[in-house]
């Protein structure tokens, strides 16, 4: 088991270093930083895959609730899936304006 521990701990003081040689050079530092940016949401989705759920409780018109659950029913999907969805192009849309 220490065996394990040592070479864990090997490899990431390893990657570490690694990482560490990329800031020493100013000017490499500073092209890296440049040409860096954020994820966007739906290229984190993507990157990190389904990312931790939470439980909310919202209130919707029941008209839309029933036109969801029929949506769902045609595609052979949970309306849930749908409500996540819809949320998901709602904020790549708003990010992307």
């Amino acid at each position: 088991m220490k065996e394990k521990v040592k070479k864990a701990d090997k490899t990431l003081e390893a990657h570490w270093e690694k990482a560490a040689a990329l800031y020493e050079n100013p000017k490499t530092a500073m092209k890296m930083l440049e040409q860096s940016r954020s994820l966007t949401p739906a290229e984190r989705r993507k990157f990190l895959g389904k990312a931790k759920t939470k439980a909310v409780s919202i209130r919707i018109p029941e008209d839309d609730l029933v036109a969801l659950k029929e949506i769902a029913q045609q595609n052979d999907r949970k309306y849930q899936q749908l409500i996540i969805l819809a949320i998901e192009q709602y904020i790549d849309h708003f990010i992307h304006k």
